[in-house]
């Protein structure tokens, strides 16, 4: 490789801070600024003219908002949008060797989002420190992708505020602070000695009513937000068929990157991830008296697979968060989603246990999980239930349906509800790893050794296991999710004091019973024909037993007292002959 150093191309329409860059990235030797242009509608021209002189630079630092500024100021437009996107595109097509690195001031996620599909590498705020900025630009020029999370404050700064929600919020702010300073001084004067009894009754009845106003107005009241558009980032019209499918295929990337999901510690996706992982700290054993994949695993190993399930969600989510995706789209790509949970699952959890599985490129496990992805999706993956819901209440923080009943995304049922579909989610994710693994590994020493309960670790007890399974899925398939599906609700598993159980909801399910064919249609017959029979034939039964026992005590009762009666009678009479009268004297029997 040659020791020159990376060449870069500055495009941005303030010759201010074209200058200001320069200046900043001087101190770095192997960073070299060799042309800067301040308006887009000489970009290409110059870019192909540098081409052409064999002296093509390495690195574009683009702010996209010069395509709709040209040298003005950006409104936040849809046609700025499309207009920035579309010199992405444009670079990006006409000259691939190119790496784009966008640096502006703008964080649209939006933006941001179409751009990386349309071929960026990396981005940066403006205001970013030269030696993180430096890192950056290495990084993209090496032919890396460098994107940061976009954080709520970021987006906040890009985008109008709503004003009537914040009114509201600030209301709401307002009213708990007050709060809080009237809760202070009750507090302050309940620690005075000289406070009578009365007084400190007083104060207490005082405190519990604003500690109830205080909950109140904390949960009915919304919190300081800013009102992202739902739509999903559209490209220009005219871009190529690839850059379109790199959008619609993003989430399902093999390689999807490792982020923090991009929300406040308070926010109701923190809350649901926090609260599952903390009831994922036990042993987890399967009380649901239902065979389990994850069954054989030794506890502690049980527990890790299911915190790298839950990891990958949370990646996920940060993902989703990042290409502000409508709700829509989530729902359609629900079992898509699943599935790259899935599939960066096995590559973590086998490389951790098995180094041997995964070759130079992880190419083995990923082979393996492509052959087997559409049975285990069939399954498992598309048949999570809700998992639509799920990821959309998790990166976009919408109302949760229940029974028909919209709850606000901050409240404790919708908070309830997604812990509770998160839960069962890593099941089914985690069994899916595990099936691969039962598939293509079980009789693997290293992997029994590793991972396995010791009473699962002979060939014998596998097969038996493994047995127990596919007998297992028959009977779910075949009768008991017909069942679920006829009585409207869902099996869900979930954590609860230490261990996996089940749990059931309700479900309007009449579009999936229409659907039933085959043996699962006729299991639904069957019920409904006992439904149909068992209130009859208990009646029948009923009344045939109410005859039986009418039968049994007037009749052969009466009769059985009847002969009794008789025979004691008898008994009594013959007794009364042979006892001897009082009145008889010892010689009378003699005289006859």
């Amino acid at each position: 490789m040659s020791d020159r150093p990376t060449r870069l191309i500055v495009i941005d329409a303030d010759p201010v801070f074209q200058l200001g860059l320069q200046a900043a990235l001087a101190s770095f030797s192997d960073l070299q600024i060799v042309d800067r242009v301040s308006t887009a509608t000489v970009v290409l021209a110059r870019l192909s003219a540098a081409r052409e002189r064999d002296d093509a630079p390495d690195v574009v630092i683009l702010d996209p908002a010069i395509a709709a500024s040209n040298g003005g100021t950006v409104d936040g437009t849809n046609d700025d949008f499309t207009a920035s996107v579309r010199l992405c595109c444009d670079i990006a097509s006409a000259f691939p060797a190119l790496s784009v690195f966008l640096l502006s001031a703008i964080a649209s996620p939006e933006v941001l989002a179409a751009a990386r599909a349309a071929g960026a590498r990396g981005y940066r705020a403006k205001g970013t420190p030269p030696d993180e900025l430096a890192q950056a630009i290495r990084r993209v020029a090496a032919g890396e992708s460098d994107w940061p999370v976009v954080t709520p404050a970021a987006i906040a700064r890009s985008l109008p505020p709503t004003r009537s929600r914040n009114w509201l919020a600030r209301q709401r702010q307002l009213g708990l602070q007050v709060m809080a300073e009237n809760l202070s001084r009750i507090e302050a004067e309940l620690q005075r000695s000289s406070a009578t009894r009365w007084d400190r009754m007083f104060l207490r009845g005082q405190r519990r009513e604003l500690s109830a106003a205080r909950w109140l107005v904390d949960r009915l009241l919304p919190v300081e937000a800013i009102v992202v558009s739902g739509d999903a980032p559209r490209l220009p019209a005219g871009t190529s068929v690839a850059t379109q499918a790199n959008v619609a295929d993003e989430i399902s990337s093999d390689r999807m990157q490792t982020a923090s999901v991009s929300t406040a510690a308070n926010s109701p996706t923190a809350d649901v991830l926090n609260r599952v992982l903390a009831a994922m700290q036990s042993a987890l054993d399967n009380s649901t008296r239902v065979s389990l994949e994850i069954d054989i695993l030794q506890p502690e190993k049980r527990r890790e697979l299911l915190y790298l399930v839950w990891k990958e969600v949370g990646d996920a989510v940060a993902e989703l968060q990042f290409q502000q995706l409508a709700a829509e789209d989530i729902r359609e790509r629900h079992a898509t989603i699943a599935r790259a949970i899935w599939r960066s699952a096995i590559v973590e959890f086998f490389s951790r246990h098995y180094a041997p599985i995964l070759d130079a490129s992880d190419v083995r496990a990923i082979d393996f999980a492509t052959v087997d992805a559409p049975r285990v999706r069939a399954e498992k993956l598309a048949r999570i239930p809700f998992a639509g819901e799920l990821w959309v209440y998790l990166a976009r923080t919408e109302p949760f349906l229940i029974d028909n009943v919209s709850y606000r995304p901050e409240s404790p049922e919708a908070r309830d509800r997604a812990v509770l579909l998160l839960s069962n989610a890593l099941v089914q994710i985690a069994n899916g790893v595990m099936q691969l693994l039962l598939d293509r590994f079980a009789d693997n020493e290293d992997l029994k050794t590793t991972l396995y309960e010791l009473r699962y670790r002979s060939t014998r007890e596998i097969a038996r296991f493994r047995n127990e399974l596919s007998w297992r899925s028959r009977q779910e398939r075949l009768f008991a999710e017909p069942m679920d599906i006829f009585e409207s609700q869902y099996r869900l598993f979930a954590f609860a004091d230490g261990s996996i159980v089940r749990h059931v909801i309700y479900a309007p399910r009449q579009d999936e019973l229409e659907k039933l064919e085959g043996i699962r249609w006729a299991t639904t017959i069957v019920v409904e024909l006992r439904d149909a029979i068992s209130p009859r034939l208990r009646a029948i039964v009923s009344f045939i037993g109410s005859g039986a026992v009418y039968v049994l005590r007037e009749v052969l009762g009466r009769g059985i007292g009847l002969i009794g009666r008789g025979i004691i009678s008898g008994i009594g009479s013959a007794l009364q002959d042979v006892r001897p009268s009082r009145n008889t004297k010892p010689g009378d029997y003699g005289n006859d």
